[in-house]
């Protein structure tokens, strides 16, 4: 027998300590021309959340108003999953068919299009994937991805 280090086998799965998992595609414009009515009218799909340049919001009893226009689509909203994969499964069959729709959203200049992966955890972070597939199409709706990982330490 040879001295050295045992190694333990590692083995985690991805949503061992996830507390918090959604991927959300948003349209966001701060000009007054963008309608976020018109996302919803062109694909039928409805917004997790949507608002208006200039509308109004009461916050502890002050009036705000809205600074940019949004539509949002979020899928922690609709799916209880702790994998990645089926978030992004799910937010791809709403929206990939209207893929040259969006695409022609993502070329002008005033609206920024893009994809939130917000992963939360317990403790620790464990890495997972994206296949490539998923990627392209992602990619073919919006302009970037964000990927957004926090840690919550001690049940905080």
């Amino acid at each position: 027998m040879t001295e050295g280090y045992f190694l333990q086998e590692y083995n985690v799965n991805e949503s061992s300590n996830v507390k918090e998992l959604s991927v959300d595609f948003n349209i966001v414009s701060f000009i007054d021309k963008f309608e976020p009515c018109v996302v919803t009218e062109k694909t039928g799909v409805l917004p997790t959340r949507n608002w208006k340049k200039g509308d109004d919001v009461v916050r502890n009893n002050t009036k705000y108003f809205r600074t940019t226009s949004i539509w949002s689509f979020e899928s922690g909203v609709f799916i209880d999953s702790l994998y990645i994969k089926d978030h992004i499964v799910y937010v791809l069959a709403k929206l990939f068919p209207f893929k040259e729709y969006f695409s022609g959203l993502c070329e002008q200049k005033d609206l920024r299009v893009y994809i939130v992966i917000t992963r939360i955890s317990s403790e620790y972070q464990i890495p997972y994937c994206i296949d490539r597939e998923s990627l392209n199409k992602m990619t073919a709706i919006c302009q970037e991805i964000e990927f957004y990982n926090d840690t919550i330490l001690n049940g905080e």
